[in-house]
């Protein structure tokens, strides 16, 4: 339990806290393999050496804004963010982190399971514990596939800011933080990190300067191939995988195709239903790129970005090979053939 959520005060001792708690999957067998290849310890050295700057990152930059309270931690793979007593912009912030975190990662071929939750818990640089670290923890095992799961109590608590109009609701429910099949709300890394990094590079070319390396990358291609290379090294394993393992990078396939098909539909409903821009893509890709360009909104900025959305509206299509097609080919152990399956 993650003590009561409504209540403006906590138990003695503790505080109300942002609990973000990420682990990596398949990161014991990776250390297994690592027994017998001495690259792969090279590699995890570089995958958490990445996860220990991002901590340093959070711990060293100043503590304004939605900093402030907030403190990293690492130990192996696991990394827990605390933010304590967040507002709302802490908590609306906290996509953009995991979703920048969750693609470094991506980059490196390595996939986050978590959880985030609000509630009771005592955290210093030292020291953490509490009801809400132990929601947090139980929670990402029922993650089931790497995905970051979004409790309710966080969800409640950005419903009764003042700063949650119905429109920034829509946009969280609808596009931040989707509900799953199995009724869980997540949040959606691969769709920002697409907005991010497509108004990243538009704030480069605005400004004409050259973009530093890993900005503006093609976060589609790379989540692809991050997958399907995965997937490759499974199956080469000397040790035989499960097949919940396989699920797992099933599970990530069907998540990156839905992202897809989200992203396609949201720029064809932008052109056709511009009313109803305030949760599509076209308000996502403003938000990343005016705070970067320009300091407020200028004409010739107006110009610039009303013209690269409406290439990137009119190119929709382009997204659709993106995908991962034949997932029975890639994943037969999931999908049996029509001859086995018994007829009644």
């Amino acid at each position: 339990m993650t003590g009561n959520p409504n209540s403006a005060e906590s138990p003695k001792g503790y505080s109300k806290c942002l609990v973000i708690w990420l682990d990596m999957l398949g990161f014991s067998k990776w250390i297994e393999r690592s027994e017998r290849d001495e690259d792969q310890v090279v590699s995890i050295k570089g995958v958490l050496e990445t996860e220990e700057r991002t901590v340093s990152k959070v711990n060293l930059r100043p503590k304004g804004g939605w900093r402030r309270n907030t403190l990293a931690r690492q130990f192996s793979d696991t990394i827990v963010v605390t933010i304590e007593n967040p507002d709302f912009l802490s908590l609306s912030n906290v996509c953009t982190f995991v979703e920048q975190f969750n693609m470094d990662m991506v980059v490196k071929g390595c996939f986050l399971r978590g959880a985030v939750v609000l509630g009771d818990a005592c955290a210093t640089q030292n020291l953490l514990f509490g009801p809400a670290v132990i929601e947090a923890i139980q929670l990402e095992k029922v993650a089931s596939w790497p995905r970051i799961i979004v409790h309710p109590s966080v969800l409640k608590r950005l419903a009764e800011d003042v700063l949650m109009t119905p429109e920034v609701k829509e946009q969280l429910e609808k596009f931040h933080m989707p509900m799953d099949r199995d009724g869980l709300r997540y949040i959606n890394y691969l769709g920002q990190s697409f907005a991010l990094h497509e108004a990243t590079r538009w704030e480069y070319q605005y400004r004409k300067r050259s973009m530093p390396d890993g900005l503006g990358i093609d976060a589609l291609i790379v989540h692809k191939t991050a997958i399907t290379d995965g997937i490759s090294r499974v199956r080469a394993s000397a040790t035989p995988m499960p097949v919940s393992t396989i699920a797992k990078y099933h599970s990530l396939a069907m998540y990156h195709n839905d992202v897809i098909d989200v992203l396609h539909r949201y720029l064809e409903s932008s052109t056709q239903r511009p009313q109803e821009y305030s949760f599509h893509l076209s308000h996502l890709l403003r938000a990343h790129f005016y705070p970067q360009a320009v300091f407020g909104p200028k004409p010739e900025a107006d110009a610039f970005f009303d013209t690269r959305l409406d290439e990137l509206m009119k190119n929709r299509d382009s997204l659709l090979p993106k995908k991962i097609t034949d997932l029975p080919g890639l994943f037969p152990e999931l999908y049996p053939p029509l001859s086995s399956v018994a007829v009644e």
